[in-house]
This record gives structure tokens, sequence and C-alpha cells, in this order.
């Protein structure tokens, strides 16, 4: 089995300020460098081989900060970029209600399957996403068969893998910035992909 230990960027300006940022490439903060550092501090000794990033510059620059502490390589792959929010994007998650109402809204925010098609116009769906990021978590696990490594990736789209992996019914997994996950799979299966978990909730 392949360990994976999957992280949110740290925060950004936008994330303090509730705005929605999807694929818009927003950078990390101050705040967002200091949570990265630690980390750091709690991924060492954990045997990380490996780092793999989304190429939005949050996710890049958490997982650079992250990688030089442990000595590791970077790999980096766009389909493990946040969900493409469309038409939300920019907006104060408050307007977002404002505006679409509480149907979209509970559509956007739901992580049952029965949610995952949902798309603002000029968007993805939830379904989408996952896909992409799955295919490829599954091509590096293959190309590194019983490595363990970390994943820079965002909050949006790791609530919605990890709810994929769990009964309908689990309440809505929490994703704060530099919250650390653990999953487990096997190389060349897809359905092997298992959620263990939240190991930090970060700082």
């Amino acid at each position: 089995m392949t360990e994976l230990y999957v992280f949110r960027h740290g925060e950004t300006d936008w994330n303090a300020e509730t705005r929605i940022q999807g694929w818009t490439d927003i950078p990390l903060n101050r705040k967002g460098r200091t949570q990265a550092q630690g980390l750091y501090e709690r991924l060492k000794g954990r045997g990380v081989m490996a780092m793999l990033t989304s190429d939005l510059s949050r996710a890049r620059e958490t997982a650079a900060i992250v990688a030089a502490g442990l000595a590791v390589p970077v790999f980096v792959d766009e389909r493990l970029r946040e969900i493409n929010l469309g038409e939300a994007e920019g907006m104060l998650t408050a307007d977002v209600h404002a505006k679409f109402g509480p149907f979209v809204v509970a559509q956007w925010q739901g992580t049952t399957d029965s949610t995952r098609d949902f798309r603002f116009a000029g968007g993805e769906s939830k379904r989408e996403a996952v896909t992409r990021m799955r295919a490829a978590l599954r091509e590096f696990t293959a190309r590194h068969p019983g490595a363990i490594v970390a994943l820079s990736t965002h909050g949006g789209v790791l609530r919605n893998l990890a709810h994929t992996c769990l009964p309908d019914a689990t309440p809505k997994v929490p994703i704060p910035n530099c919250s650390l996950h653990l999953f487990h799979t096997e190389p060349g299966n897809e359905n092997a992909l298992r959620y263990e978990g939240v190991i930090d909730a970060g700082r």
C-alpha cells in the first residue's frame, strides 16, 4: 500500500476574507507561510519520500516550504488543482449565498453523491474535479509503488475526494488551511483508495 499525506495549502488573503478562489491563482500570505512551516514540523519523521502538488501558487509554495525541510523532490500536476468554480470565483461566500440562494448553496457545499454533478456556470463539477485528481494519484502511485507521498492541494477538492471514500451520510469533513489527512491506496487499483481521517487539524 502507498501512504498519502494530503494537506490543504496555507492561508491566502482571499481565505482570510472568505473569498472564493477556485482556479484563481492567489499566493500565500504571511500567516500561510508560517502555517506551511508548521506543517513541515508535523510531517517530519513520517518517512515522506516525495511531494506532489497542484500547480497553483498557493499550493506550490506550501509544498516548496515543506519539501525544503524534508529534503524531498517536488512533482507538479495541474490535475490537483482546486475545483473550477466559474462565475463564483472572486465572490465573498456571503455574496454567493445572497446571489444564488439556499438550494444552489446546498448543492455547492454538499458532499453526497447526489450533489457531485453541480457546477457554477463556466466551472466544473465536483465529480469532474475528483476524477482528474484520482487519475493523477493513480498514475503517480503506479510509478512509485510503496512510496510514502505528501500531497499539497486545496480544500474543496480534498474534501470531495475524502467523501468519495466515505458513506453518503458521513458528516462534512472540515478542511482548515494546512490540515493534514491520511489516505492509503494500492498502486494500479483505483478502487483501493481509503480515507483514514485527519491527522492534524492545522494551526
